[in-house]
Parts: C-alpha cells; sequence; structure tokens
C-alpha cells in the first residue's frame, strides 16, 4: 500500500497523504486540506496545544505579552527555523517580535518571544478589548506554518483578603444554586428555558 501510494505521489496523481492514526479522520484530512496552501503535510509546526500566550505585565502605561511556542522538527536533518510574532489591534500593527534558531532532526526546541505594547486597551468585563496575534514559524525552504488568536490583554489576581480584581479594579461575583429541571417543563434543557433562568437571576 505505501509502495502504491509513494509512486501515485511521484507522478503527481496523489497530492497530499497523511498516516491515519489514533486522532482520527478528521484530523488526517485537515491535515491534507488546511496544513498549508499547496495541502502538503507542514515538517515544521507548532501544535496548538503547545502554544501559549500570556501577559506577565499588565498596566494602563505599558503591557508584556508573552509567546511561547515549542517547535518540533519531524525531518532528518537539521533546519533554520524563524518564528514571527505580530500583534495588531483593530487592523494595526503595534508590536511585532523574531527569533532565528536551528532545530535538530528529530527534536522539538521551545522559542520564547516577548512583545511590549505602550499605553495599551486592556480587556476586562466592561471593556472587553482583543487584539489579534499572528505567529508564524519559517523553516527555510519550506512554506510558513501560521497560527492566528484573539487575545485581551488583562491581569487576574484573586486573594482571600481582596476577592477577584481585573487589572486592579475589584470584581464582585454573584452565584447561586439552580437546580438542573425547569418546573413542569421537565428536566431537559431548553435553550429559551436556560436563557430565562439567567435572566430572572440578573
Amino acid at each position: 500500500l505505501y509502495a502504491a501510494i509513494h509512486a501515485l505521489t511521484a507522478d503527481g496523481t496523489i497530492v497530499s497523504a497523511y498516516a491515519l492514526d489514533a486522532k482520527g479522520v478528521a484530523a488526517a484530512v485537515s491535515k491534507m486540506a488546511f496544513g498549508n496552501k499547496k495541502g502538503v503535510r507542514i515538517e515544521h509546526n507548532v501544535d496548538p496545544r503547545d502554544l501559549f500566550i500570556t501577559t506577565p505585565v499588565v498596566s494602563a502605561e505599558q503591557a508584556v505579552v508573552k509567546v511561547l511556542a515549542p517547535v518540533t522538527n519531524t525531518l532528518k536533518e537539521n533546519k533554520t527555523v524563524e518564528v514571527l510574532a505580530i500583534l495588531s489591534y483593530d487592523g494595526e500593527k503595534v508590536a511585532c517580535a523574531k527569533k532565528t534558531f536551528i532545530v535538530g532532526a528529530g527534536e522539538k526546541k521551545d522559542s520564547e518571544l516577548l512583545l511590549s505594547v505602550s499605553n495599551p486597551a486592556l480587556w476586562d468585563d466592561i471593556t472587553p478589548n482583543l487584539y489579534d496575534i499572528r505567529i508564524a514559524v519559517q523553516a527555510e525552504g519550506m512554506e510558513a506554518d501560521i497560527t492566528e488568536k484573539k487575545i485581551g490583554l488583562r491581569q487576574i489576581t484573586i486573594s482571600a483578603s481582596e476577592g477577584m480584581k481585573i487589572n486592579g479594579r475589584a470584581i464582585t461575583l454573584y452565584g447561586g444554586c439552580i437546580h438542573h429541571d425547569n418546573g413542569i417543563l421537565g428536566a431537559r434543557a431548553l435553550p429559551r428555558a436556560e436563557e430565562r433562568k439567567i435572566r430572572n437571576l440578573k
């Protein structure tokens, strides 16, 4: 089977092939169809499960966005990889950071980028401002692997003495005991009935 697939790939009959694993058919099709614009498997990639974006510094004057993006090289040769992070707000680029390094054959290497934002538009429960971040991993001779996300620049703290704070402002949380049933409507969760319960609580 593999010999036949290899031959069909070599003559161009098969554009992309991906082995089915424990992640299932959907994951294999996704890799083939959306791995990159040419529909071939990306050999230097950032696993979304490994991508972490945090905001270690947040104030009205400045915020720092920390991107931790481990890069995996599944090839049998070393490759030079460039990781580029671009942060935008309302369509305008506000910060960027780049790191270039060598990833050994079969190796997984961490890359850490810091982006500084002056006078940031902070996220909170009243003004949920969101930034767009674009992370591109470019290996020599290969198409870039791109990940895009929306993030909020905020700092959340919780303490026994002061409760919960977002960006230094105290937040009061209200809660209640809500039973799973809807009275005479029964135990089934009906969208309109659930919405009514929440509205009554507010």
